[in-house]
């Protein structure tokens, strides 16, 4: 398996920074926070940089539908997504697998709108 770098990854992840980040300012304050975490805990599987990625494209994934929607709050989301808070939560921070059927969910829906 080839070794993981910070750089790499965020390279790889730029190009979703580009889709989602609706400002430069943005993309630069998550590129730092990324680095930030590279430096804080080098790569391994399944550690917290893992989850930092997970977490900053879902955090991107929210702030574009607050900007397409705005007002609309956490709870009426999670409401509406029929899922409870709790999953709410650990999907944001990253702690939910790509491969949950409510990630699924929740992804589906922040994109398709």
């Amino acid at each position: 398996m080839p070794k993981r770098t910070a750089t790499a990854d965020w390279t790889t992840f730029f190009g979703l920074l580009v889709k989602l980040a609706p400002s430069p300012a943005l993309r630069d304050a998550a590129r730092s926070v990324f680095m930030q975490e590279a430096q804080v805990s080098p790569p391994k599987p399944a550690d917290p940089l893992d989850r930092s990625l997970l977490a900053l494209k879902r955090m991107l994934l929210v702030q574009r539908f607050d900007s397409i929607h705005p007002g609309v709050s956490a709870a009426e989301m999670y409401r509406l997504l029929k899922i409870d808070k709790t999953n709410w939560y650990r999907w944001k921070r990253g702690e939910l697998p790509e491969s949950s059927t409510i990630t699924t969910r929740i992804e589906g829906y922040l994109t398709d709108v």
